[in-house]
């Protein structure tokens, strides 16, 4: 028998790193699998259970699988009891390895969720009507996460709505502001709710028009900027507030007699039109983004008016206002294809609005709906064009004063 050939350094380290490799990637995989267990102790039970084993069979067979022949065939017979047992205590381990891809999709596998605050018990206490309680959870919610925006609104509303308590709300909005790293969402909301509790707790309307002017300050050029604009233009004024307030007193006059003879003096139409018309163009002119006072004097300018170049130039200057959501652009829009159609007859104009929705907003809902209104364009104008004429009876002179005659 020839003698064993003596190894290299080289073979011999080369050796050593393939092992410490191997036992080093086992390991990982162990450590990596025992800290994502739900059972850590009872993997580590089948691991040193598992090297048992696996010390065991290699201290029985290895012998005879070292001598070959039917001593090797005996030593792999042995192996296998060692090898099922093996199998069945990683049998769990190895299924959830394996389906884990399929399973992680209806269960959402083992990533953790994302740490944040539990609102469940405030809504219990809420519907219950212990707002105090409410209050004192959130509060409790806010000591482990003091940036969560949604606990302090919260808290806000239900100081204000709930407990009576304006200032203490207020002073939980002030916090808010001055959080690190405050979005424009966080500070819109904030102020804006400032401004509802000036308005429904303390009547003050001039304090809600400054929250709201704090937004445009602290947010230029936004689209909070822009909704704090047309929210001032809604605002009641001090007046307003206190004629709602106050409470009607109806006075009852002495009847007129023959009050059904007298004649009546009707308002001029033309002159309640035409305060109406200066009302809103000085709304609009004070307030751009005011959209309802727009709205109003585009439709009172197309219909009242019978001036659609106006109505148009409107539309325009309500356009260039900036920051609009694609929504309100396509009211806009939707209000041109209108005045084209009802007081223009002009279908071809009324596709070129709604065209510049399909073109500004393209594969959106406000882009369909513009696609199914075009595809009905010329039912409109056919609609328009019908003018339905009523013609009136002729009736005897005085009808009213007439006696009845005797039968």
């Amino acid at each position: 028998m020839d003698p064993i050939p003596p190894r290299s350094l080289g073979s011999i380290i080369e050796a050593f790193l393939i092992v410490l490799a191997t036992i080093g990637i086992i390991g990982w995989l162990f450590w990596r699998t025992l800290r994502r267990s739900d059972e850590p102790l009872r993997l580590v039970w089948k691991g040193g259970l598992t090297f048992f084993l696996i010390f065991a069979g290699m201290k029985l067979t290895g012998p005879m699988l070292a001598k070959g022949g039917y001593d090797a065939v005996f030593g792999m017979l042995l192996v296998l009891p060692f090898a099922i047992i093996v199998a069945i205590v990683w049998a769990a381990n190895i299924a959830a390895f394996v389906f884990s891809p399929l399973t992680s999709l209806f269960d959402g596998g083992r990533e953790e969720a994302e740490a944040g605050p539990f609102y469940s018990v405030v809504e219990s206490r809420l519907h219950q009507g212990r707002f105090a309680e409410a209050a004192t959870e959130i509060r409790r919610q806010l000591t482990l996460y003091p940036n969560d925006i949604r606990g302090r609104i919260m808290l806000a509303e239900i100081q204000a709505d709930k407990l009576g308590q304006p200032s203490a709300a207020e002073a939980t909005l002030r916090e808010i502001l001055l959080l690190p790293n405050l979005a424009a969402p966080g500070i819109a909301s904030a102020l804006n709710l400032l401004a509802d509790i000036h308005l429904k707790s303390r009547r003050d309307p001039l304090a809600a028009r400054e929250a709201l002017e704090e937004i445009i300050a602290r947010l230029p050029d936004t689209l909070q900027a822009a909704n704090a604009a047309e929210r001032i233009g809604h605002l009641p004024t001090v007046e307003t507030m206190e004629a709602r307030d106050a409470p009607a007193h109806v006075e009852l006059k002495v009847g007129i007699r023959d009050l059904g003879l007298k004649p009546v003096a009707l308002p001029d139409p033309a002159e309640t039109l035409d305060r109406r018309l200066t009302a809103l163009l000085d709304q609009v002119q004070a307030f751009p983004g005011n959209t309802e006072a727009r709205s109003e004097l585009v439709r009172m300018l197309a219909e009242d008016l019978a001036d659609t170049d106006s109505a148009r130039a409107q539309i325009n200057t309500a356009m260039a206002v900036p920051h609009q959501s694609p929504r309100q652009i396509s009211r806009w829009m939707n209000l041109l294809a209108t005045i084209e159609i009802r007081r223009g007859h002009n279908l071809e104009g009324a596709r070129r609005a709604l065209q510049r929705i399909i073109d500004q907003f393209p594969e959106s809902a406000v882009a369909e709906t513009a696609h199914q209104r075009m595809d009905g364009l010329a039912t409109e104008l056919k609609g328009a064009g019908e003018r339905r004429e009523v013609h009136l009876g002729t009736y005897e002179k005085d009808l009213g004063l007439k006696r009845k005659r005797d039968g």
